[in-house]
């Protein structure tokens, strides 16, 4: 059994990032093209057909398509207590400021598709309605968004008759745990229809969903989150729905980089053999490993178990050409491409006529910097007090900030096409 113990530290800066930055343990293994592919991560169903990205011969599951009802869905608690796949759709409104009146669905104008609208309530099952009838111009109403706050809806289009839509119209699931080692366990997910993903990690010793952790070293499998935070190993309560519902869990807290703390919702509590974590205090996390596998540019990078090494599921794309992991992002020409992590642009330039970017170093610097879909290389460090610019209704000359670097800019077509398609 491997453990890491984990110390929660309140991370001093800002603008990190919890996923996809560069490991401070170095690059993972490269697995040499000769090694055979690990069981595949997903597969599709007879009903369920897996929506993919494909980088050369590499594959990653972006979501999934109920051929029968012509929609997208995702795998969440239905009402009746089961996982089940769950129409992605519209937005489900209001017309009471306690959000407990369904009302009306926010969706697309003239929809080719049926628009379905889900309750968000992040501790309760979720209850699907169908939208029906001619959209109409909005009206004032309101939404619950994912912290499970009421507030007025900012939508589009709405369709104003709507329809409660039986859970068993949805296909169900069932998610099952086996344990790898002593410390970390494997989940997956099973369909009816024999559709099959693998949801990752479970650490057996806390008896908690996890995931992989980037930044952290070693890499650990952390206890999984509903919110994205800056970054995990900061100060927070972890706490899980008492309804039951699976992976829901959340951290509060205002040491990290988040515009609030996250309100938990008052039916979520720390359940029973559960314990909410403070800042300094520690906690004993399984380790993971990495390991790159394929023959082509584009590769797929698999966690695997620190102790035996062997391949659990897939984290991202890889770009052996660029040596580093990289994720679907479309590009300015259009082009769906496999993009390494990147910095969003400070707002800072180097030359008068503010067109050339500054990068600022933050906790953990991913390789790129992202403006406005251009995208740029890390180049050398600047000196203290280097003039720097930035725009407001002219260029105007002020100093670079603390940690700031120069950029290259680079070709869209340095990235690696990907083509996106239905298994």
């Amino acid at each position: 059994m491997k453990l890491a113990t984990i110390a929660l530290v309140a991370c001093a800066l800002t603008a990190c990032s919890s996923r996809a930055v560069p490991r401070d343990k170095g690059d993972p293994t490269i697995g040499p093209s000769t090694n055979v592919a690990p069981e595949p991560d997903f597969t599709s169903g007879s009903r369920l057909r897996a929506e993919v990205y494909v980088g050369d011969d590499a594959k990653i599951l972006r979501g999934w398509f109920d051929t029968s009802l012509d929609v997208e869905c995702t795998f969440r608690l239905a009402e009746d207590g089961v996982v089940r796949c769950l129409p992605i759709g519209g937005t489900l409104t209001y017309s009471d400021s306690n959000c407990s009146m369904p009302y009306n669905i926010n969706g697309p104008y003239r929809s080719t598709a049926p628009v379905y609208g889900t309750t968000t309530d992040p501790c309760a099952p979720a209850v699907i309605y169908l939208g029906t009838g001619e959209p109409t111009a909005l009206q004032q109403d309101w939404v619950r968004n994912t912290s499970g706050e009421c507030m007025l809806s900012p939508g589009d289009w709405e369709y104003t008759t709507i329809a409660h839509v039986d859970a068993h119209t949805f296909v169900a699931a069932t998610i099952t745990t086996t344990a790898v080692d002593g410390a970390l366990g494997i989940q997956t997910l099973a369909a009816e229809d024999g559709a099959r993903a693998k949801l990752f990690g479970h650490d057996m010793m806390h008896d908690d969903d996890c995931d992989l952790l980037y930044g952290a070293t070693p890499t650990i499998c952390a206890p999984r989150a509903s919110t994205t935070f800056a970054s995990y190993t900061c100060a927070g309560a972890i706490v899980t729905c008492a309804s039951g519902a699976p992976s829901t869990i959340a951290m509060t807290g205002t040491d990290c980089n988040v515009t609030a703390a996250t309100a938990v919702p008052s039916t979520c509590a720390v359940p029973a053999g559960h314990v909410a974590l403070a800042a300094g205090s520690s906690f004993d996390a399984p380790l993971l490993g990495e390991v790159v596998i394929g023959e082509s540019r584009i590769r797929l990078q698999w966690v695997t178990s620190a102790a035996s090494g062997t391949p659990l599921h897939v984290a991202s794309f890889y770009d052996t050409k660029l040596g580093e992991s990289c994720s679907a992002v479309r590009t300015r020409d259009g082009v769906l491409r496999c993009v390494p992590p990147a910095s969003q642009w400070p707002g800072y330039f180097a030359d008068a006529a503010c067109s050339i970017p500054i990068g600022v170093e933050s906790c953990a610097t991913p390789p790129l910097v992202a403006a406005e879909h251009h995208y740029f290389a890390r180049g050398s460090d600047l000196a203290p007090n280097t003039p720097a610019y930035v725009y407001g209704y002219l260029c105007g000359e002020t100093v670079a900030p603390p940690g700031a670097f120069t950029t290259t800019p680079l070709p869209d077509d340095a990235f690696a096409e990907l083509i996106e398609s239905t298994e």
